[in-house]
């Protein structure tokens, strides 16, 4: 069997199950990416924290914040934290701190009440704001806003979906926006987003501004991208059934592309729609082998179809090097 042609989303799925591991929902989030000093990113991160609260409360959740983190460099050139019990005064010492030219990275945290993972998880915030500047990107800041998994249900979602839509048209008003994200997936911190971890990509923050990273439910999209996209953007979006939203912004043009329905529906022909409009700003790579848990990126035709037995533990492929001696926890898997 070709690595290509294997279900490695079926096999993970049947592996957990032989390990007794629960697959976790889907959570909501929020990703987007800028240019700027510590000093912009610790004022942004205080204007998002403010809109959360707002939506939270309008969407009438009780929510309070309750865990801050900053990352800056100490004397000793080594990295420090701080992080404890939120109150208003350590709120702005973190902030103070995280705006110094050596801040690195900011963490904050909401508690929703009467909401708790299930016992199989460990306890965890049910919602997170993380950002943090690119080791390799100077100047270069990463977002995510993350709902933890399962935390809006039912009814809850999409109500919680357009307030994540209301967030990433803020920030996409913000100078030096590059790019931004909503989506409803697995996704965990520190993993590439879903349709980069499908594919094997990681895709610089750097070229975000000119690249996107996937299709999703709602897409933050600015002056790069539209120059790919071309003058009847619009128009595309239109005939294809999905939205196009002016995003204003003083610095450069900028336009949210979303889908039509709901973010709890969001359909394959919907993901379609959204890959084909956004195919010239997105890096088009060849499926090799994904193996982990269900994810909305779309499979290409004659790959990800065969069966994979769940009691192998690590999967090798006829396409691979030969396997030695030396590799005893890898398993050819069976051809045909």
């Amino acid at each position: 069997m070709l690595r290509r042609e294997a279900d490695g989303v079926r096999w993970w799925i049947e592996r957990q199950a032989l390990l007794g591991v629960l697959v976790p929902p889907p959570g909501l989030v929020l990703a987007w990416v800028t240019r700027g000093d510590s000093a912009t990113a610790a004022r942004q991160a205080e204007v998002l924290a403010e809109a959360v609260d707002a939506e939270l409360l309008g969407a009438g959740a009780r929510a309070s914040r309750i865990l801050l983190n900053g990352y800056w460099q100490d004397e000793s050139d080594g990295w420090s934290h701080d992080s404890g019990r939120w109150t208003p005064e350590r709120h702005r010492q973190i902030l103070k701190r995280v705006a110094r030219p050596d801040g690195s990275g900011l963490d904050l945290d909401w508690e929703v009440a009467d909401r708790r993972r299930p016992q199989s998880y460990h306890w965890a915030p049910n919602i997170n704001l993380h950002g943090a500047i690119n080791s390799t990107s100077p100047g270069v800041w990463e977002w995510t806003l993350q709902a933890s998994a399962g935390l809006f249900r039912d009814k809850e979602l999409d109500p919680a979906g357009e307030a994540w839509a209301r967030l990433l048209r803020l920030v996409g008003g913000w100078p030096q926006t590059l790019w931004g994200a909503v989506f409803h997936d697995r996704w965990t911190a520190n993993r590439p987003l879903p349709y980069e971890r499908y594919f094997g990509l990681r895709i610089s923050p750097e070229d975000t501004g000119t690249t996107v990273r996937g299709y999703y439910w709602a897409n933050l999209l600015t002056a790069g991208h539209l120059a790919k996209l071309g003058g009847t953007a619009a128009e595309r979006c239109a005939a294809l059934g999905l939205g196009f939203e002016p995003v204003p912004a003083a610095d450069r043009d900028a336009v949210m592309v979303r889908a039509a329905e709901p973010v709890s529906v969001l359909s394959d022909s919907t993901l379609e729609a959204l890959r084909e409009f956004l195919a010239p700003a997105l890096v088009i790579a060849p499926y090799r082998f994904y193996g982990g848990p269900p994810l909305r990126v779309l499979k290409d035709p004659g790959t990800a179809f065969r069966w994979i037995p769940p009691a192998i533990k690590h999967p090798w492929f006829d396409d691979d090097p030969p396997l030695t001696s030396d590799m005893p926890a890898y398993t050819l898997v069976p051809g045909g």
